[in-house]
């Protein structure tokens, strides 16, 4: 590996390093009163190394979240749906894999959370649109992968109407799925309301199970 490349890979991993730990620290003690040494310490780097990747913690933590979509999506197979399947009924089976994903739980309890700890954060609109639309991405992509052929503007319209009624129905756990159970129960919950959504807006019947993979 050249020294270009050593130095690239070097502050790849810095700059993660950094973003994950922003993510963990919001998550653990709020986003007030955070700071950036304690960050720094839990890098392992610099205070001026943290400010040499990021303009703040939040927006450190908003790109772990971007990563572990992008992760996530990986891990997730490609549904089977027949080829005579409609567009919209594509796009929400794909979201579906998505929010049925084992893996997928815990990334969605750390986006309430972080989302509910920045909501007064001047930049949390610019932060939830950059999220959204990165969600919208890695859909477009997936969708095109399963319909080569489809219309990208109708495609782009449908991901992102089912990436924002997602975003909204997980903005809030405790108000839209109801008290009395711990966050991982209150979320269960509302993950199965919001496939309930999707199928509605796909036209699809209310409750068909897990998709089927692939592979």
């Amino acid at each position: 590996m050249s020294l270009p490349d050593r130095r690239a890979q070097r502050r790849e991993s810095t700059h993660r390093a950094i973003s994950a730990a922003a993510l963990q620290l919001i998550v653990e003690q709020g986003a007030e009163g955070l700071s950036v040494a304690e960050l720094a310490r839990r890098a392992g780097v610099s205070r001026r190394t943290v400010f040499n990747h990021y303009s703040s913690i939040e927006e450190a933590a908003v790109a772990q979240t971007l990563w572990e979509l992008d992760e996530l999506s990986e891990t997730i197979p490609l549904p089977q749906i027949p080829d005579d399947a409609a567009l919209p009924v594509v796009v929400a089976r794909l979201v579906e894999a998505f929010v049925l994903s084992p893996a997928s739980l815990e990334l969605i309890l750390r986006l309430s959370a972080l989302s509910r700890e920045l909501r007064s954060h001047p930049a949390v609109a610019q932060w939830g649109q950059r999220t959204v639309e990165h969600a919208v991405g890695i859909l477009t992509e997936r969708t095109a992968r399963l319909r080569p052929g489809a219309d990208l503007l109708q495609v782009r319209i449908l991901c992102l109407s089912l990436v924002a009624a997602c975003a909204a129905a997980l903005d809030d756990p405790a108000r839209c799925a109801g008290p009395g159970g711990t966050p991982s129960e209150d979320m269960g919950r509302l993950r199965e309301r919001t496939l309930g959504a999707l199928r509605l807006l796909a036209g699809l019947p209310p409750d068909l199970g897990a998709p089927a993979d692939s592979g």
